[in-house]
């Protein structure tokens, strides 16, 4: 999972979401599992961003240069599964949350 992160992570900003998507395996689907998966990957997603590895963005999906979260507010929200569903962000009006490979950042 934290090798498909990271390379997802070097094309653009990735929705939280999209990555969600890209790290579904296989299963049976129960929301139980789904709930697992999702725990798994913002553990994930939080070591990244610790380590250095990861930035995190939040802003409107309309706006094509998001702001910099702010490192306790990138944690709050790297642990907030619902950030993880299109249909929660649609549904509760929810800004998008969106993550990068600092290798992709300018220098």
């Amino acid at each position: 999972m934290r090798q498909v992160i990271l390379d997802l992570g070097l094309e653009d900003l990735i929705p939280f979401w999209e990555i969600a998507d890209a790290c579904r395996g296989e299963g049976s689907g129960s929301s139980a599992d789904e709930s697992e998966r999702l725990s798994a990957l913002s553990e994930t997603l939080v070591n990244l961003f610790r380590s250095g590895h990861i930035r995190v963005f939040v802003g409107p999906w309309q706006q094509n240069d998001p702001p910099e979260a702010e490192p306790v507010q990138s944690e709050v929200l790297l642990r907030d599964l619902r950030r993880y569903s299109v249909v929660a962000e649609q549904q509760e009006d929810l800004d998008r949350v969106y993550y990068v490979n600092v290798e992709n950042l300018p220098r």
